[in-house]
């Protein structure tokens, strides 16, 4: 008897030591859980946007206003010629969107059936360039041959697009051939901004905004427009991004009056969507 009692107790006991400990454990669940809803905001949505290496300045001051007005959002953005941007998309880089500094690499995406949709977001112009502190006088495209022009930095002539655009300008001026052995490529419009800067070459050929970015340099004259193709920068949603709501709202930001306002301080033309704030 003394054993059964026992027994009996012994399973009262238990199914009361269980039943506190699981009402414990729900009571200390639903504190943890009310906890973490009052502690903060769901995880952040994140899009990546490839852009080129001339639009860094005005793409990084955008993505801080659009991720102070959306601050679950959290944008990554990447940097370069917009050659080897295009090529680290179509080899599975996960760029939600792509800022091109022309249509020949957004036309890349698009042959690969990797863009969504796509709006021609920007304008610039082609500059020659000299350092701040040059002494040689540089004020019209033939002045490039000068004897004091030895070294003229320029984007990649076959990829970068400021590259390209330089050699069809300095071909129309029948200048390529006679400059082609002063000419040093860049691996961007960047690079070749900072071989001005530091004095590595004499002159160089980059865009406006460029130009505009650096105490260091000075503008010796403008190309004329008609010497190049029209110089765009085309937008383009990638099929990736389609899927992600953040990096379809940083589109269309991308088209809105607030941006457009960083995109001119920053001296880019800018093609804004009528009604798009």
């Amino acid at each position: 008897m003394r054993l059964l009692r026992a027994l009996g107790l012994t399973l009262v006991w238990t199914a009361i030591v269980t039943g506190c400990t699981s009402s414990a454990d729900k009571n200390n669940a639903a504190k943890e859980k009310k906890a973490a809803e009052e502690k903060g905001s769901p995880p952040a949505q994140e899009a990546t946007i490839f852009a080129a290496a001339s639009t860094q300045e005005a793409v990084e001051a955008i993505v801080a206003e659009f991720e102070r007005l959306n601050p679950d959002v959290k944008i990554h953005a990447s940097f370069a010629s917009s050659s080897t941007l295009a090529e680290q998309i179509g080899s599975g880089a996960p760029a939600d969107l792509f800022l091109s500094a022309s249509r020949q690499w957004a036309d890349a995406l698009a042959k690969k059936t990797l863009a969504a949709d796509e709006y021609d977001l920007l304008g610039n112009q082609l500059v020659a360039i000299v350092p701040a502190d040059a002494t040689w006088e540089v004020g019209q495209p033939t002045d490039l041959a000068k004897d004091e022009i030895q070294h003229i930095a320029i984007g990649e002539p076959d990829s970068v697009p400021a590259g390209i655009y330089a050699k069809e300008a300095l071909t129309k001026l029948d200048l390529w051939e006679p400059l082609r052995d002063r000419l040093v490529p860049g691996n961007d419009v960047r690079h070749a901004l900072a071989m001005v800067e530091e004095g590595a070459v004499e002159a160089g050929i980059v865009y406006a905004t460029d130009a505009a970015i650096s105490d260091k340099v000075k503008v010796a004259f403008p190309f004329a427009s008609e010497l190049t193709e029209p110089i765009v920068y085309p937008l383009v949603l990638t099929k990736r991004g389609v899927k992600s709501s953040a990096a379809r709202e940083l589109y269309h930001f991308l088209q809105s009056t607030a941006a457009a306002k960083i995109f001119r301080q920053a001296g880019f033309r800018v093609q804004q969507k009528t009604g798009v704030q």
